[in-house]
């Protein structure tokens, strides 16, 4: 019995790495094509060196185990150690689960999820599609999957953050899954050429022992013969010999029942294989067309009588018509002599009603002589799940998962065929790049939850304005982009632009709150604007990016003047990045005067930009582009300090200056460290808080209210004095402004400039300073410079002033101040 069991072992052994090697082109030629398609996607987003390099790793893996498999199919049966094979072949599988591994580190640019998605999917797709290829070495397969999925997921966990911790543990998951999935394939599958060798085993039991038989009644025929011959000896002899045929007799009988017992055993282990793996039986009469189905056809069906089926017509009625045209051709060809079998995937309606992929397998068996196929056998598994799988994973590498709307991977290859079909046809089409503004606001002072919801409805309603052929995505953030198929005039983008700007204007209330969004719009058109869909995304960028320039809440074709400007705010914004480091920033001072006693009381630090190449830039040109950047965030505690240093100067040497005032960025005014950082910096520079005053502007004020509130309040406990500027130019805000803990109240110089000739900006100046005095604020008059606005405003009760009347922003040098 241990030989025999040794003997089926190895049989198993060799039929399984004899699959092995059997499959292994398919698997090489499949690593070789995604591995191309994969290295081709990614060139863009990691550039042709680790992409090219990836690629040539890979196909060099796949030579070699190319090499390996012509070796192995040289050999002959008698000289293979499959051992050695079999850990070959695990080592080479190893070897491509590492290559794609590596794809995980080189072909993604950033531990980004958007940049990580297409090469996961990737990853995940070929542990998968290796399942029943490499799962009857288990070994094999595990080397495969651990090594393909493991180093992204360590890539995950390196990441730190919640969300990549959790795609790591759920490719983990995932990996966990797979592997008990091929381990089960594998199990079953060995079952299956284990039962396939005992039936052999069997069959050539029942042969001896047939044969056995005929040799015993070829004697018993000799012993007739004789017995005519030897009479007097038959009688002699026949009891013995009829006693011995019966004990013959009975032996065979016994044996003969062992083997059937055994078959039906074996028989009984096939079919819950069967069972177990999904799988029916069938074969087909060519020239009667008759079909015979095993009972687990039944079974996948829910319950459908397989006595009906008895005809490729009645599997043909139960079939999807869809997918009739595909089995037809794949079934003519395979007769016809032109394949030796088919493998098609289609639809079967089970007894609910319900559509359910079948994989369908089949091979020709028998042919005449003359070609001409008599008779096919195959299998047909249910493959719904998977199916179902396949179409989830496309979903999700093409959409955004918090709105459904298309994702920038959709998008740029639907806007690549509609310029293949605007092209065809001679006609136009748009991209239309959209920007929420100030939308990280709500998702600082309300929450991310609030802000995903409002994400969603921004997104229904960008739906709602557009025709079903149009598309509609979702780059990423607040991001969206809108593609409008042609033919397209200008006043019919135009029009489509300000339906979006409108729709998205109107008031949204949710959870006690009403939330009125703003979108910024750049539009570029092909074929004036670009050829190709980056060219077109890009420009489309770049007019969204004027759009918000120039107050946002606008649209904004791409022209050629915007692109110069564009290249010259990206020279600019790499200045920035290191102009502190330069040396290239310095602080200007410029006075307030007491205008009762014309002494300087304070003084404003204002920054100014000396670039290396382009010179001095104004503070109008570089602080918007440092606020987008963050850099602002940076320049604005050097002022502090700057600013900090140089009082602390002042106050050394005697001067009576009330304070320094400082303008803060919004984003500095949003920092949930900024009480601290300043309190710092005076305890650094060894000020007394009311040496500070921080400046914010009215429409800074009120895009957080409740946040700036919180910070204003806790600066001003601290002792630092709060001054808002431009008051009146922005929001509407006189409700909120007795709530915020305020010193000054600065008049912007819009007002100051026309009185008091202009009418409305004198009764708008009476009324700041009647609102001030009211309120218990200092006011302070910006831009003077006529000493009729200056007699105008003493009148008014306002003495505390500056402006070009009492002096320019100058150098710390030439600042005048009060003697000691």
């Amino acid at each position: 019995m241990a030989v025999m069991a040794s003997e089926r072992a190895l049989a198993v052994d060799r039929a399984t790495v004899d699959l092995l090697y059997a499959n292994a082109r398919s698997g090489e030629l499949i690593t070789v094509g995604v591995a191309a398609a994969l290295a081709l996607v990614q060139w863009p987003s990691v550039g042709a060196m680790p992409a090219v390099c990836w690629l040539l790793a890979m196909l060099t893996i796949t030579a070699a185990r190319n090499t390996l498999r012509r070796a192995y199919l040289r050999r002959s049966n008698i000289t293979r150690d499959l051992t050695l094979w079999r850990r070959a072949f695990a080592f080479s599988a190893g070897c491509t689960g590492l290559g794609w591994g590596a794809a995980g580190l080189i072909l993604i640019p950033s531990a980004e999820l958007n940049d990580a998605f297409a090469v996961v999917m990737v990853i995940a797709g070929m542990v998968s599609a290796a399942v029943p290829y490499l799962a009857p070495v288990l070994a094999a397969f595990n080397a495969y999957a651990i090594g393909a999925a493991a180093p992204v997921a360590a890539r995950f966990f390196v990441a730190g953050d919640n969300l990549h911790l959790s795609v790591a543990l759920l490719m983990l998951v995932y990996l966990a899954g797979i592997m008990r999935s091929a381990y089960l394939f594998g199990q079953s599958l060995r079952q299956a050429h284990e039962l396939a060798h005992d039936e052999a085993v069997q069959g050539r039991i029942l042969s001896a022992t047939t044969q056995a038989l005929e040799a015993a009644n070829a004697r018993l025929h000799g012993e007739n013969e004789r017995r005519l011959q030897l009479e007097r000896r038959r009688r002699e002899l026949e009891t013995q010999t009829n006693t011995a045929l019966a004990v013959l007799v009975d032996a065979r009988t016994a044996k003969l029942q062992e083997a059937l017992a055994a078959m039906t055993t074996t028989r009984e282990q096939l079919d819950s294989a069967l069972v177990a793996g999904r799988l029916a039986l069938f074969d087909v009469d060519i020239e009667t067309r008759e079909v015979r189905l095993s009972v687990h056809w039944s079974q996948m069906l829910g319950g459908t009588a397989v006595e009906t089926i008895t005809t490729m017509r009645d599997l043909m009625l139960l079939t999807h018509p869809d997918d009739r045209a595909a089995i037809a051709r794949a079934y003519r060809a395979a007769i016809k002599g032109q394949l030796g079998g088919y493998v098609v995937d289609h639809r079967v309606c089970d007894n609910q009603g319900r559509w359910l992929w079948i994989e369908s397998r089949a091979r020709v068996t028998a042919r005449r002589p003359n070609g001409a196929t008599l008779k096919m056998v195959g299998t047909n598994c249910d493959i719904s799940e998977r199916k179902e799988n396949e179409a989830r994973l496309l979903f999700q590498a093409y959409h955004d998962p918090l709105t459904g709307l298309a994702n920038r991977s959709f998008l740029r290859d639907r806007l690549q065929e509609m310029i293949y079909r605007a092209d065809r046809m001679h006609r136009s089409l748009a991209v239309l790049c959209l920007d929420l503004d100030h939308f990280k606001y709500i998702n600082d002072s309300d929450g991310h939850a609030a802000g995903d919801q409002l994400l969603c409805l921004a997104a229904e309603r960008l739906t709602q304005c557009v025709r079903q052929a149009d598309v509609v995505a979702r780059l990423g953030g607040d991001e969206f982009a809108i593609l409008l198929d042609g033919p397209l005039s200008t006043e019919d983008i135009a029009a489509a632009a300000r339906k979006i700007l409108t729709h998205i204007n109107e008031p949204i209330r949710f959870d006690d709150h009403e939330y009125r969004l703003s979108t910024s719009i750049g539009v570029s058109c092909y074929p004036a604007d670009g050829g190709n869909a980056d060219e077109l995304m890009t420009r489309a960028d770049i007019a969204m990016y004027s759009a918000k320039e120039s107050g946002r809440n606008d649209f904004r074709f791409f022209t050629s003047e915007l692109n110069t400007e564009i290249h010259e705010k990206a020279l600019l914004m790499a200045g920035l990045a290191s102009a502190i480091a330069h040396g290239e920033l310095s602080l200007v001072y410029q006075p307030r005067i007491d205008c009762v006693t014309g002494d300087v009381v304070s003084v404003e630090a204002l920054l100014r930009w000396r670039h290396s190449e382009m010179g001095d830039i104004e503070p109008a040109r570089f602080i918007p582009l440092a606020e987008q950047t963050g850099v602002i965030v940076t320049i604005g505690e050097w002022v502090l300090h700057e600013a900090c240093a140089q009082m602390r100067v002042w106050r050394a040497n005697g001067t009576r200056l009330r304070h320094v005032a400082v303008n803060l960025s919004m984003r500095q005014l949003l920092q949930e460290d900024l009480v601290d950082r300043i309190a710092a910096i005076l305890h650094t520079h060894r000020l007394e808080p009311t040496s500070l005053e921080l400046e914010i502007t009215e429409s800074m004020a009120m895009q957080a209210p409740d946040t700036v509130l919180t910070t204003l309040t806790a600066l001003h406990e601290l002792g630092v004095r709060i001054a808002l500027d431009d008051f009146g130019t922005g929001y509407s805000s006189l409700s909120h402004l007795k709530r915020f803990p305020i010193d000054d109240l600065k008049i912007d110089r819009a007002f100051v400039r026309g009185v008091p000739g202009d009418a409305e900006d004198a009764a708008i100046t009476r009324a700041i300073l009647a609102l001030a005095r009211s309120l218990g604020l200092t006011p302070i008059a910006e831009g003077v410079e006529t000493e009729r606005q200056r007699e105008f405003l003493l009148r008014e009760g306002c003495t505390d002033m500056q402006g070009y009347l009492y002096g320019r922003p100058v150098r710390e040098e030439e600042l005048r101040l009060p003697a000691p």
